[in-house]
């Protein structure tokens, strides 16, 4: 039995493809929200601060960590 290398057409290997290029990473969004939020540079500050903050009661402070020993 004598073994020999396939020469037709429809058995020869295809030229390879050209990869498509790697994928671009996507472009970052504008700042220009920020820009829109005050066309002058500065914030809308209320008349009245005290109706902005919330006054946190004395007895509502988180536990403090306690160190253990091993």
């Amino acid at each position: 039995m004598r073994w020999w290398t396939p020469k037709s057409e429809n058995l020869t290997l295809k030229q390879p493809t050209i990869c498509p290029p790697a994928p671009k990473k996507p472009q970052l969004a504008r700042r220009k929200a920020l820009a829109e939020l005050s066309h002058n540079g500065f914030y809308a500050v209320r008349q009245d601060l005290s109706s902005a903050f919330v006054k946190l009661s004395n007895g509502s402070s988180p536990p403090k960590k306690k160190i253990r020993l091993l």
